[in-house]
């Protein structure tokens, strides 16, 4: 029989050894109800399960296997607070191998990490090796910040798991939890030793954490490609806790690129790397100083994930040459670069001012937002950025975005600019004629900053679209389209 359980953020299955055969009636006693019940737990279809087992409870309410099964089912469907209300029954019922598992599966479910240690201690207390019961402890006092004790539970929960034959991937979890309490004491290169020892087990790591955790270790190795995997599994894995080892590979990297630059000018949320003069470099590093906290002041809060690398470049074959061999990247704009994944910029002098304020900006939103919830805004609001002037009066900076040089306006769009839809632009940002381009995602952005509406629409991107309005555009102003067109072919048309 089996009940699922929680180590690291991964399920892992309690084997049918931890269940001994009763006289008691149970639906695990009839071999065919069994056999349809193990095929479709193992299918993976969590809500035929839950059905199966419902149907089965009328018949046997108090049985701690079914209630064992129904607890994690339940969660798996995504309904832990049910999970939790069921708890105190299956608790009441005969005592049964695994229902301390089960309660501390349950309770970690539901972010109750105090009662995770009291459920798995006791768990301990009917098997002290038991590696799961060890596994899920170490988590919980992870997610406690108690991080000598979770460590000391995940070594002894590998060791346990060694000497029992676990799987690979249960075994690779101690390494998994191992890295993590490393990382909470701040012994970084024991992490990466340790996800290294782990990665051997199983390549593809098995949670969230690990999955960060293996990112940084590749990022560190000069291994780009398996660290953008790795980094992106762990986005799917949910993984948003602020990974206290990336100052550290940060500056790890930052290192080795000082052996290939010139120069390196640091500054409170940036570095720079080029092969310009010194005074270039420092020229670059005011500016993009000032330019980020302009963004924070004016546009966009800014998150943990600094300092950020910014690799200025004579010319554009320079800066391709670089990321191909250093960052394996072969294709990119020869107008420069933003990677998050990687953590840096890549510019030149050669391109302008405005292209390095518009891969800023994208580094700025990316942070903030993992993903944009409306795509013309992808471009769009960087593309605000790259065209700004501004002066210096008394000791403030005054900057006006958005301001295109006439002289660089295609004449052939001038008849297009005055056929523009706004709606079309916001809702229709793929299309291939002029309203999907990149010219008219900009005249949005422009749109919204001078009606003083840009910073309540980005506002509006940390919840739903507040209801009448259908747009987020339309929520910044408090009007419908057709209440702002007129404004619009005002400015435009």
């Amino acid at each position: 029989m089996s009940a699922c359980v929680l180590v690291g953020v991964t399920l892992i299955t309690v084997g049918p050894s931890l269940v001994n055969r009763r006289p008691d009636p149970s639906p695990f006693s009839d071999e065919v109800w069994a056999a349809n019940y193990w095929n479709e737990a193992t299918s993976g279809r969590y809500h035929d399960v839950l059905a199966i087992l419902n149907e089965a409870e009328k018949t046997f309410p108090n049985d701690p296997e079914l209630l064992q099964q129904k607890c994690s089912t339940l969660i798996l469907n995504s309904k832990q607070k049910e999970a939790l209300s069921l708890l105190p029954k299956l608790l009441r019922s005969r005592p049964e191998p695994g229902n301390h598992l089960v309660a501390a599966f349950t309770y970690y479910a539901n972010g109750l990490y105090k009662n995770v240690i009291e459920e798995s201690t006791l768990a301990l207390q009917e098997d002290k090796r038991s590696w799961r019961a060890l596994g899920m402890r170490a988590m919980a006092r992870y997610r406690l910040k108690e991080y000598g004790p979770a460590l000391t539970d995940a070594e002894e929960g590998l060791r346990f798991a060694n000497e029992q034959a676990a799987g690979p991937i249960d075994v690779a979890q101690f390494y998994s939890l191992k890295a993590l309490a490393f990382r909470g004491l701040g012994r970084y290169q024991n992490a990466i030793d340790t996800c290294a020892a782990g990665l051997e087990l199983d390549p593809r790591g098995s949670a969230g954490e690990m999955q960060s955790v293996m990112g940084t270790m590749y990022r560190l190795s000069g291994d780009p490609v398996k660290a953008n995997n790795f980094a992106l599994q762990a986005k799917i894995f949910g993984w948003t806790e602020e990974d206290r080892m990336l100052p550290y590979a940060y500056s790890l990297a930052a290192k080795k690129d000082q052996q290939r630059f010139a120069t390196r000018i640091d500054t409170e949320h940036l570095i720079f790397f080029g092969d310009q003069t010194e005074d270039e470099i420092i020229r670059l590093a005011i500016n993009g100083e000032v330019l980020i906290k302009m963004y924070e002041k004016h546009f966009v809060p800014l998150t943990v994930n600094y300092p950020f690398s910014v690799y200025n470049f004579e010319t554009s074959d320079a800066m391709a040459g670089f990321l191909k061999e250093t960052k394996g990247i072969s294709r990119c704009s020869a107008l420069g670069l933003t990677s998050l994944g990687q953590h840096f910029i890549a510019t030149g002098d050669h391109l302008g001012p405005g292209t390095f304020a518009h891969e800023l900006m994208h580094k700025v939103l990316g942070d903030r937002y993992s993903k944009l919830p409306d795509p013309w805004a992808e471009e769009g609001i960087p593309e605000l950025m790259e065209k700004f002037y501004g002066y210096i009066d008394g000791d403030k900076c005054v900057v006006f975005w958005g301001q295109q040089n006439p002289l660089r306006l295609d004449p052939a769009d001038s008849e297009e600019i005055r056929k523009l839809n706004l709606s079309r632009i916001v809702t229709r940002p793929n299309t291939e004629d002029f309203s999907g381009s990149i010219e008219a995602q900009r005249l949005a952005s422009v749109f919204l900053y001078k009606c003083g509406n840009l910073q309540p629409y980005l506002k509006t991107f940390d919840a739903a679209v507040p209801a009448p309005f259908e747009t987020r555009f339309e929520a910044a102003f408090g009007k419908s389209f057709a209440e702002i067109e007129p404004r619009w072919r005002e400015l435009y048309c």
